[in-house]
């Protein structure tokens, strides 16, 4: 267990406190003398910061996992879609397929974004959503953003992204 403090998959608890109490400077022997009051808190403190700190190691560590799974997954999804025709999933509704005429992008639920003086194809719109949306998830917040058309004067319409827990706000198109 003389690892510098750390503990192993296979250690008991015990081996753990005696190998984690060996490597305090300050603390002796705790079979032969038995510990002091103040050497048996620092050891409890010591433990405490020590638990504490693998805790939020194996949080990071699966949050990490998590969004490597996402992002694989996206990844995944992209390239199923691009083998089967390419269907985009309106951001507005989350349930009708995007088509597109010219340069307006469009969903049975209504939603309309006229392009005006570019063409987005499908691809490069499902590109920039899931852009944005990653840009969300990396953020921090678990909550899954709305996206709406904005009509700004001079009848110039955005895509816009947000979400109200987080305040998260972004251009998509």
């Amino acid at each position: 267990v003389e690892r510098g403090g750390e503990c192993g998959e296979g250690d008991s608890f015990m081996a753990c406190v005696e190998g984690l109490a060996s490597s305090i400077p300050g603390v002796e022997d705790t079979e032969e003398d038995g510990l002091s009051e103040e050497e048996y808190i620092g050891l409890m403190q010591y433990l405490e910061e020590a638990v504490v700190t693998e805790l939020r190691k194996q949080e990071q560590e699966i949050i990490a996992q998590e969004l490597f799974d996402q992002e694989r997954a996206e990844s995944n999804a992209l390239a199923a879609s691009h083998a089967e025709g390419h269907r985009v999933t309106c951001p507005v509704c989350m349930r009708d397929t995007l088509h597109s005429h010219r340069n307006v992008v469009f969903c049975g639920c209504g939603m309309r974004l006229s392009c005006q003086t570019e063409q987005v194809s499908l691809v490069q719109l499902e590109s920039m959503l899931l852009d944005r949306f990653a840009a969300h998830t990396s953020s921090g917040c678990a909550n899954q953003p709305v996206c709406s058309i904005q009509t700004v004067p001079g009848g110039v319409d955005m895509l816009m992204m947000a979400c109200a827990a987080c305040d998260f706000m972004d251009v998509v198109v």
